[in-house]
């Protein structure tokens, strides 16, 4: 009988152990570590699948502040299929120039109150709410979300 208890205690807590490992490992593949120094910005040049250099980030709080904001995201694994392109895209670089780390492209919602990045290379996909939209949006373009 002591046995059972034992074998059944035993049992349960590892499979705890192993919920809880199985689980850390979920959240970690859905974060991404970001490096650069530089954040370079690219604009949609209007009705054509064009971009064009609109802004080279490189102060370098305002960097650290929209690598925190990218690193803080619990990403969603999905292949997206947008009706239009990125309205904006960047990406960040070294400070010898290199492209470190992934493309991320940016929609605006047809409401223009909220942004969705998308890592195309990697499927994933995320959707800001208001707050954090206008945050990383006034960041990155030192436009207002109308």
């Amino acid at each position: 009988m002591k046995t059972n208890k034992s074998f059944i205690i035993l049992f349960t807590f590892l499979s705890l152990i192993l919920l809880l490992t199985g689980c850390s490992k979920l959240n970690k593949k859905n974060h991404i570590k970001v490096d650069g120094d530089n954040i370079i910005i690219e604009q949609r040049i209007e009705e054509k699948d064009e971009y064009e250099l609109f802004k080279e980030m490189n102060e370098s709080e305002n960097v650290q502040k929209v690598k925190d904001i990218l690193e803080e995201i619990t990403w969603v694994h999905a292949t997206v299929d947008m009706a239009y392109p990125p309205h904006y895209r960047f990406h960040f670089e070294n400070s010898t120039k290199e492209t470190v780390g992934f493309r991320y492209d940016l929609w605006i919602s047809p409401n223009r109150d909220k942004i969705e990045l998308n890592i195309d290379s990697e499927d994933k996909y995320i959707q800001f709410d208001e707050e954090k939209s206008s945050e990383l949006f006034q960041l990155l373009t030192g436009k207002e979300l109308e």
